[in-house]
């Protein structure tokens, strides 16, 4: 291989794993995003439960 066929080589090699490597850290920041989602959602909905639980009147028989 000559000198200019192996920088070509490299050139695109190094190309495909920096646009690997970016492709990685994005999907990670989404999953990362989309799992704070669902906590924000789950602590909300147990929020609203607990609050609704306070409003109940309870009565006691004596």
């Amino acid at each position: 291989m000559s000198d200019r066929g192996f920088h070509l080589f490299y050139i695109i090699f190094l190309t495909v794993l920096a646009l690997g490597s970016v492709g990685g850290i994005v999907w990670w920041l989404r999953s990362v995003g989309r799992q704070e989602k669902e906590k924000t959602e789950f602590e909300t909905d147990v929020k609203v439960q607990n609050a609704a639980s306070s409003r109940r009147v309870h009565f006691y028989v004596l």
